[in-house]
């Protein structure tokens, strides 16, 4: 009787599965499920540096990691604290910018033109400093304000010392022209460096571990 017992509970056992095999079975489902998500990833190109197949088919090159040419970082400080200090000049002296220049206009005619673009180029310094540079459309974008902004100034205060041949104005036409030099050399720069291969991948970094292989 007693043999048959334990033969009854031995073949119970060894039916009935571990504590062990069910956590093994259950880390193996786990790591079955990341490889598929990581393989749809990889096909969908989401979290890796070259655009996928399945995007460059649809249409989509643009990269999720850009390259950014150097002394970018440093280019927008300059651009973004010279253009600050001209809208703090503006803002607060208006009247002693319209005397040094020249002006002749109703001052407060003057005064409020001043005011106004600082309040532009306070605009214009809050989006380069807190834009994300996150797509290459958005970093475009930033460029193109500032050297709009720039070869507009640059034109209008050329212009203005041709007429008034004041210093002060060829001083900030000169200043102006280099901020808008500066701003189409890295636009261009961007385009270059982040330029779509359809036809061909992108070149892989040997120090890149985030691209997905």
């Amino acid at each position: 009787m007693g043999s048959k017992d334990d033969t009854a509970v031995e073949s119970l056992r060894l039916k009935t599965p571990s504590t062990l095999m069910d956590s093994l079975i259950i880390r193996r489902r786990s790591f079955d499920d990341a490889q598929s998500r990581f393989k749809c990833r990889k096909v969908l190109g989401i979290g890796g540096k070259e655009p996928s197949k399945v995007l460059q088919v649809l249409g989509r090159h643009e990269s999720y990691l850009l390259v950014i040419p150097r002394g970018y970082e440093t280019w927008q400080t300059v651009i973004g604290s010279t253009l600050f200090l001209f809208g703090v000049v503006w803002l607060v002296f208006p009247g002693v910018w319209l005397s040094l220049v020249g002006s002749q206009t109703d001052p407060v005619i003057g005064n409020m033109s001043c005011r106004i673009i600082a309040g532009a180029l306070f605009g214009i310094v809050a989006i380069t400093w807190y834009t994300e540079p996150s797509s290459m459309q958005s970093l475009r974008n930033i460029l193109m304000l500032q050297y709009i902004y720039n070869g507009v100034a640059t034109f209008s205060m050329t212009w203005a010392f041709m007429t008034n041949k004041s210093k002060i104005l060829l001083c900030l036409a000169i200043i102006h022209g280099f901020l808008t030099i500066g701003s189409v050399f890295y636009y261009f720069a961007f385009r270059e460096m982040n330029k779509p291969t359809p036809d061909k991948p992108y070149s892989k970094s040997m120090d890149d571990k985030n691209h997905i292989d």
